[in-house]
């Protein structure tokens, strides 16, 4: 998938710039992901939570949520639903926290305590992937507000729609790969360090395409790319 058909042949400053930061961005994602393929240490281990690591993908997020923000606050044609805009950007505004501070994991270890079955997780009787399902609400809602803007602006930009369903496959794996690794595999270290590692790159990899077409879909729906007199 090419970004470069997103530009035109006579770009603008903020094509340039556009570019630039999209290029820089996948190949630090590229290097990320090689480092932990091959050459693992904490500091970029993307198992790890509260490390570098962590907070470049929470950046990523949170690059997202300000780019939906921006889009739903312009709020002009051709601009669609600004409203589901805004809602998605108080989502990814949300994983972007979750990814840093593991909210997730707090509020899910504080309702196993509260009915009883923390001690049952820990002794692997219960999986601890039950907490996808404590948070199914969310990620339908969150998966059904991104589906929307992603079909409804189709017209637009391809390559968001190409991009934004690609992103919402990717995170899909991941959530069906962390439901395996901590379900089947809690107790096989070499096999849950693999499927954790796949889960984090797709995580990685659905967040970084969901950027990069938020970003030209944001530069097609606010005119960012259209040349203005004199310049």
């Amino acid at each position: 998938m090419r970004l470069a058909v997103a530009f035109p042949a006579d770009p603008t400053g903020h094509d340039r710039a556009l570019w630039w930061g999209c290029g820089a961005l996948i190949f630090a994602v590229a290097v990320l992901i090689g480092l932990n393929t091959f050459y693992v240490l904490p500091v970029w281990d993307m198992a790890k939570e509260g490390n570098p690591a962590t907070f470049f993908h929470s950046a990523i997020l949170a690059a997202v949520a300000l780019t939906l923000f921006v889009i739903g606050g312009r709020a002009v044609a051709p601009v669609r639903y600004p409203r589901l805009w805004l809602a998605g950007g108080f989502l990814f505004a949300y994983l972007a926290m979750d990814e840093a501070v593991e909210i997730h994991e707090r509020v899910a270890m504080a309702v196993w305590k509260s009915i009883g079955i923390w001690d049952r997780i820990l002794h692997y009787e219960i999986t601890y992937a039950l907490w996808e399902a404590l948070f199914a609400p969310v990620f339908v809602l969150g998966g059904l507000i991104l589906l929307a803007l992603i079909v409804s602006h189709r017209g637009y930009v391809r390559q968001f729609f190409w991009m934004g369903l690609a992103a919402l496959g990717f995170w899909g794996l991941a959530l069906i790969l962390e439901f395996v690794g901590l379900t089947y595999l809690p107790t096989h270290k070499t096999a849950y360090g693999v499927a954790v590692f796949y889960e984090e790159s797709f995580e990685l990899v659905g967040s970084t395409l969901f950027l990069l077409g938020s970003v030209l879909i944001m530069r097609r729906l606010l005119g960012w790319g259209e040349r203005r007199d004199g310049g």
